[in-house]
Order: structure tokens, then C-alpha cells, then sequence
């Protein structure tokens, strides 16, 4: 009784235990065990792969018997994700190789490149780069491709880890050891060490040469690379905005100064506070930033004294809504008197955009808004006089008829304001009936200055992605894979249509809370572990809850109802959840 034995197997049904099943590209290909992804691809150009829709790098190893196996090329998100990881780690080591004096620490994103800083090991002072010692970086990472360097993943004790990547700014080191792990996956190239968030490309030469350029910026430099074109799904360099560079760049320093001051610099420093019980120190340090915020944005307001209107744009996520009702209440406590008024209500019937169908609408374009309407009821409000505001219906994307339009007119004593919220509101076309010096215009985003490591900050994406997650769930109960095949088409229209206008920002509201990813941990993950792994988004799904997988999560009962975090958290003063979660 029992199983039969191996050889009692009819060969054309035995299972061949030395052999591997791999679907790939509707073939189904035979292996022998042992072999790689690479094996599978078959000389498949690729920077990367997906196994079973996880990526991968190509040397990883087939495990199992029956897989599906599909390459990552350089022109995909997770194609430049895996490109900008084999980057740094080629600029770590140049670094270390050129100037080992120094300490490399690459930060937030800024634009089509990472902007990156230098520091003396020993005093821990920050070393202003020279355009001679930017060009040695890139001239070794250049030698480096034409080495043709095997990049191997490898299992190290900790303690092997700690000791080897113990030789810069002290962040990786520090967070390894906090991990309390026993072994440590890292990638190893001329004897150095990378912790990777992301897969890493299996050679160095790889790497295209023109993918990449090292340029000077401010205190530091730039590590520019290759980035997706959003309509053509090439890949480019995209040209710097430099204006809108130094806005990102000021309000990303002093997110960092002040993170760096209250001793939230680091993802241990965020973990180390919790694990000592000092939560609500942390939470009050973060809210009080907050509220300076919403006192100077106010303020400015305040001292522009012909403005009438102020204008609020972010991409998804980034706590617009919240963020114009506290700051219509922090302007009324200066005495003015500030209707909302939102730019959902003038969108065009969509019969008046396309005659496909109402989901062939781009509703993120310009054109699908009724700009001339929109600006008619601005020159009323603002010459005083009394306006009807239309409402639409989401539903039947179309305008409601007039019975459901309302009244708005602004205070007659010089107190009045209007703040209005909507992706195109840095868009000049948006509000071109209203003279320039009438308007303050506000940028606003999760700008997050919190290393994960030496080369790894925290990314505002990745934070908004998660907001919606929750927010979307909470609110519409709406399953996490619904907003995750939904996110590149957001992303797409951030693209065209927000970042272009970022340089017309007359203020940033940096919209991250220190402490939010420990919060939403809490909340997401549970959600994220529902995708399943023959889902294509199970690779995203598997990178943000490798991100989550850092922070230790807290409890949510002591934050202020006024935070922004509340906005995707539930229970906010100033944004009603509607639906069956009103009750919970």
C-alpha cells in the first residue's frame, strides 16, 4: 500500500525529479535541475526576471519542478529599478576604490537622478565634491563595465556583513545589526558588499554605458540614469528641470535637517524609539513639524497681499484634501475668510470628451475639464459677486442638472479666499483667466528624508501607494489588487501632467509623516498577503512588503485626529469616510 515507488511509474506519466518544468512565452521548456532563470530565458535579452512573478535576478536558481519564467527588460519599472540598484553599487565601489577616505550616502531622487553626498569617515564632516573627483567616479564605474565583473548574491553571517560594509557612513552597518538576523543575503564584487532592496543586474557589463552620468549638484552630485518614458516606454534621459530641482532639493534638505535633529534620521532610529516606548514623543515631534508647516504656508498667503486664490497640487495620495481644509482653518484663524472649491465639479460630461464610452476617458487630461466654465465662476467669485457651482456625478460622469449646483460668493469685507485642490493646479492653462500675482500656488507630496541605508532613502511613491491601499479599502472597500492595476496609469498622468508644473510652486507642503509607515504596516499588510502569487502584481506586492518588513508597526489610538495620516487611517476631523466603514 501507500505511494508507489518511482520506477513503478508509468514513464509517460513519472515525474522526473532531475528535470524542471518552464512555461515561458507559451512553450513549455525542459531543464535540468539546477538551472538558472538565465538557463530558462535562453539568450532572451533581460536585465532581470520574473519567476512565478516574483523578480529575480537572472542567476537565481529554479527551485521546484513546474515554474513560469518571463524576462524584466531594461525598458520596465522593475527593468530601471534593477539598473539604478546595479548602480550604486558600481558607484560604491568606485567610490571606495577612488576616495576611500570617504563615506557615499545616496538620498532621495531628485528629478531623473539620485542626489548623493559625501563625507569624511573619521570626523563624519560633510566633503564638497570636485567636478576632478565626480569624473573618477564615473571613469571607474566605466572600467568596471569593460571588466565584465560578476555580480554574485551570496548568504553571510551578519556579523561578516557588518564588518565588511562597516566602512562608510555607519548607516548599513547599523540596521544590519538591528535585524538580529543570523544570516544576511548581500551581492558581492571585488571582495565589497551591497545589501540589495531590489535585484541587481548578474554582470557589470550589463550595464550601458550611456545609461548613466555623475554631475555636480548643490553640496553634493547627481547620479543620473536611464528613466521610462511614460508615453513611448522607452527608455531616456530626461532633461534636468532645474527649477524645480532646487525646490525639491530645499525642502528635501530640511526634511533632512530636521530628521537629523530629532533623531529620526535612520529606520533604526524610528525602531529604536518605539522598542523604548517613547510612541507619543515621536508622533508629537512629527505633528508639531506638521503644524509649522500649515503656520508658514499660511503666513505666506498672508504676506502676498493681492492673492485671492491658492492653488493645491500632488499626485494621488498625498493628503490634498486633508491639507486644504487645515490649511482654509489655520487661514481663518489669521482672520480670512477661504471657500474650497473643488476642480472635480467642472469636469465635462464624458459624451462632450470622447464617443467611445465613458471608461475610454482619460479623466487625468486637461481636456476632459470644462476650463471655460471653470474660469467664468472664478472672475465672479473673485469680483465679488455671487457664483453657482455645478456638482458631478461620479457615477454617471456627467454634471448634475442645476437643482443640485450651489451657492458660493466670497466676503465682502477684502477677507475673502478661495482654495481650490486638484492635480492640474500648477497648470498656468488651468486658472488662465486670473492674473498671475492673485495666486499662490502650493506643491504637495511625502518628500520622506529617512535612510533605509547608506543607499536606499525611503520612497514617497512607495508611501502614497500604501495610503491609497488603505484608503481605498477602508472607504470603498475596494481589494488591494483593484488600486495596485490601477497605480501605472496614475503614475502615467503624475507624469504628464503634475511634475511639468512643479517648477511654477511658489511652496512645498512635504505631506510625509515621520512615523506613517508604522502605522500603515498595521494596516496594509494584512491587505497586500491577500494577492496571490499567480497574480502579475505579486512582484509589487512582494517589494512593498519587503519595504514594510523594517519598521516595526504602532498603535494607532494615539494619533491626533487632526493628522494627515487620519485622512487615509480613518477617523480625521477633516475627511468623511463613506460607505460601510462609517460605522466601524
Amino acid at each position: 500500500m501507500g505511494a508507489p515507488e518511482v520506477a513503478d511509474t508509468p514513464s509517460a506519466k513519472r515525474l522526473k525529479l532531475d528535470s524542471i518544468k518552464v512555461h515561458r512565452g507559451g512553450k513549455v521548456l525542459e531543464l535540468p535541475a539546477g538551472s538558472t532563470v538565465q538557463d530558462a530565458l535562453d539568450g532572451e535579452q533581460a536585465v532581470a526576471a520574473k519567476l512565478d512573478n516574483l523578480v529575480v535576478p537572472l542567476s537565481q536558481t529554479i527551485v521546484g519542478t513546474d515554474c513560469k519564467v518571463t524576462g524584466v527588460p531594461l525598458a520596465s519599472s522593475d527593468g530601471i529599478r534593477t539598473l539604478v540598484e546595479t548602480l550604486k553599487f558600481m558607484l560604491k565601489i568606485a567610490k571606495q576604490e577612488t576616495a576611500p577616505q570617504l563615506a557615499l550616502t545616496v538620498g532621495k531622487p531628485i528629478g531623473s537622478a539620485y542626489y548623493c553626498v559625501l563625507a569624511e569617515k573619521d570626523t563624519g564632516k560633510p566633503h564638497l565634491p570636485t567636478k576632478e573627483l565626480i569624473d573618477k567616479f564615473k571613469a571607474a564605474m566605466l572600467k568596471l563595465i569593460d571588466e565584465s565583473l560578476p555580480l554574485r548574491y551570496q548568504m553571510v553571517s551578519c556579523q561578516q556583513a557588518v564588518s565588511n560594509i562597516d566602512t562608510g557612513a555607519g548607516f548599513t552597518s547599523k540596521i544590519l545589526r538591528d535585524r538580529n538576523m543570523p544570516q544576511v543575503e548581500v551581492v558581492e564584487c571585488r571582495g565589497f558588499y551591497h545589501t540589495p532592496q531590489v535585484p541587481l543586474m548578474t554582470n557589470t557589463n550589463m550595464v550601458p554605458k550611456e545609461s548613466f552620468n555623475i554631475s555636480l549638484f548643490k553640496e553634493g552630485f547627481f547620479l543620473e540614469h536611464y528613466r521610462q518614458d511614460s508615453r513611448t516606454g522607452k527608455v531616456i534621459h530626461q532633461p534636468h528641470d532645474e527649477l524645480a530641482n532646487d525646490i525639491l532639493y530645499k525642502e528635501f534638505i530640511s526634511r533632512q535637517k530636521w530628521v537629523q535633529d530629532v533623531g529620526l534620521h535612520t529606520v533604526s532610529q524610528l525602531n529604536a524609539a518605539i522598542r523604548e516606548g517613547k510612541t507619543k514623543k515621536v508622533i508629537q515631534a512629527a505633528e508639531a513639524n506638521c503644524d509649522r508647516q500649515f503656520v508658514e504656508l499660511a503666513a505666506g498667503v498672508q504676506n502676498r497681499a493681492s492673492c485671492k486664490l491658492v492653488l493645491i497640487a500632488g499626485p494621488s495620495s498625498s493628503g490634498k484634501t486633508t491639507f486644504a481644509k487645515r490649511l482654509q482653518v489655520q487661514l481663518e484663524a489669521l482672520g480670512f475668510k477661504p471657500e474650497v472649491l473643488s476642480v472635480d465639479n467642472f469636469y465635462k460630461a464624458w459624451q462632450d470628451i470622447t464617443s467611445e464610452g465613458m471608461h475610454k476617458v482619460d479623466w487625468e487630461s486637461l481636456d476632459s475639464l470644462n476650463l471655460a466654465q471653470l474660469n467664468e465662476v472664478l472672475l465672479q467669485l473673485l469680483a465679488g459677486k455671487e457664483a453657482l457651482i455645478p456638482e458631478y456625478d461620479m457615477k454617471t460622469s456627467t454634471p448634475m442638472d442645476k437643482s443640485h449646483w450651489t451657492k458660493m460668493q466670497l466676503d465682502q469685507r477684502g477677507k475673502g479666499l478661495i482654495i481650490m485642490e486638484g492635480i492640474h493646479c500648477l497648470n498656468p492653462a488651468l486658472t488662465s483667466s486670473v492674473p498671475k500675482d492673485q495666486k499662490f500656488q502650493i506643491a504637495i507630496a511625502p518628500i520622506p528624508a529617512l535612510q533605509l541605508d547608506a543607499f536606499h532613502v525611503l520612497s514617497g511613491t512607495s508611501i502614497r501607494m500604501l495610503r491609497r491601499m488603505v484608503r481605498d479599502y477602508l472607504n470603498r472597500g475596494r481589494p488591494v489588487l483593484a488600486t495596485l492595476r490601477q497605480w501605472p496609469s496614475i503614475a502615467a498622468g503624475e507624469v504628464n501632467n503634475i511634475y511639468p508644473h512643479q517648477r511654477n510652486a511658489d511652496a512645498v507642503m512635504n505631506s510625509e509623516i515621520a512615523y506613517e509607515m508604522s502605522v500603515l504596516k498595521a494596516h496594509v499588510e494584512p491587505l497586500l498577503r491577500t494577492v496571490k502569487p499567480s497574480e502579475p502584481e505579486y512582484s509589487e506586492v512582494m517589494r512593498l512588503l519587503h519595504t514594510l518588513d523594517q519598521f516595526i508597526a504602532m498603535p494607532t489610538n494615539v494619533i491626533p485626529p487632526q493628522s494627515l495620516i487620519r485622512e487615509f487611517i480613518g477617523g480625521s476631523w477633516y475627511y468623511d469616510f463613506g460607505g460601510w466603514y462609517k460605522d466601524y
